[in-house]
């Protein structure tokens, strides 16, 4: 009897130790979205995930995103980074289990582009006013 207590001891200790060493499964999603040159979702564009030697190929959907699992990858422990390129760049993308998932964005139109725009537009608009203006008082 006391032969199989041990035995049954033992045996709860290496499944103890065991359970310990695995990493559960946890999910994590990489989301990306590639832009064009003219500031518009790029669809099609081939975008690759790397990490310790494991690579995976996906390509941006109509609307320029796409989303990418870790659990297509081995041992990704939180606080690494994914590196993650494209036809414009490469970049890191960190992991933390914590939020589930981080974004990364390719070629996105700058702030200053639409600041620019806008003050185009607003003088534009401005120059027109004047002109109109100009034009009405010398009809008077």
């Amino acid at each position: 009897m006391m032969k199989l207590i041990y035995i049954l001891l033992a045996a709860l200790l290496l499944c103890s130790i065991a359970a310990a060493s695995v990493e559960e499964l946890r999910p994590y999603t990489i989301r990306v979205v590639v832009w064009d040159t003219d500031g518009n979702r790029e669809a099609g564009v081939p975008v690759t995930f790397v990490y310790k030697g494991q690579s995976e190929t996906l390509y941006s959907a109509e609307d320029g995103t796409l989303a990418f699992s870790l659990l297509n990858f081995n041992n990704v422990r939180d606080g690494s980074e994914i590196n993650v390129s494209c036809k414009y760049g490469a970049k890191n993308a960190p992991v933390n289990y914590e939020y589930g998932a981080t974004g990364v964005t390719f070629n996105e139109p700058s702030e200053d582009v639409a600041v620019a725009t806008w003050a185009a537009i607003g003088f534009i608009a401005t120059a027109l006013g004047g002109g109109l203006y100009l034009l009405r008082r010398r009809q008077d």
